[in-house]
């Protein structure tokens, strides 16, 4: 057992190491950030809603409007209502070292991943079955999942570099 927990440790390390090296040369290509947008409709606490699913990447700039990093996020909007007097849910996903899938569709996302509660059964394994979230907020507000630089899709881009984003303070 001890082997294994050392064994572990050491991966832990090697690959905390290798993710926060700091980026020093620019690969980076000028582009327009990317959106994708769908339309859905489910039975949230007993109301049927249409709303729409955004993903989206916004583009962080450094005081030079140079790109230092790309910022992904999904988010869910009810349709049919008055949008400004809606409430949004800011929900931040994950951390370096952190997945960001889990908050989205392990507990707050309208679709989530079933899984056994008595825990009888691996519930880690692919393939994973995805059923409406019935208890999901759309109902009662908007949802906007935001993956830090590190997490899902969100990364150092450009002129970036990993201290930018991660650190102590």
């Amino acid at each position: 057992m001890k082997k294994y927990t050392l064994l572990l440790i050491a991966v832990l390390i090697s690959i905390s190491s290798f993710s926060q090296e700091e980026k020093t040369e620019s690969k980076w290509v000028p582009r327009d950030p990317q959106k994708f947008e769908t339309t859905h409709s489910g039975t949230f606490n007993g109301q049927k809603i249409t709303y729409k699913a955004l993903v989206g990447e916004t583009f962080l700039k450094n005081s030079k409007g140079e790109v230092t990093g790309s910022l992904w996020s999904t988010s869910y909007i009810r349709e049919g209502v008055d949008s400004s007097k809606r409430p949004v849910l800011f929900i931040f996903n994950g951390g370096p070292g952190s997945a960001s899938i889990w908050l989205h569709v392990g507990f707050f996302g309208p679709k989530v991943v079933k899984t056994d509660s008595e825990a009888k059964v691996d519930d880690g394994a692919a393939p994973y079955r995805f059923v409406e979230n019935t208890q999901a907020l759309l109902d009662i507000t908007d949802l906007v999942f935001i993956d830090p630089i590190g997490t899902g899709f969100s990364q150092v881009e450009g002129v970036g570099k990993t201290s930018d984003f991660w650190g102590l303070n």
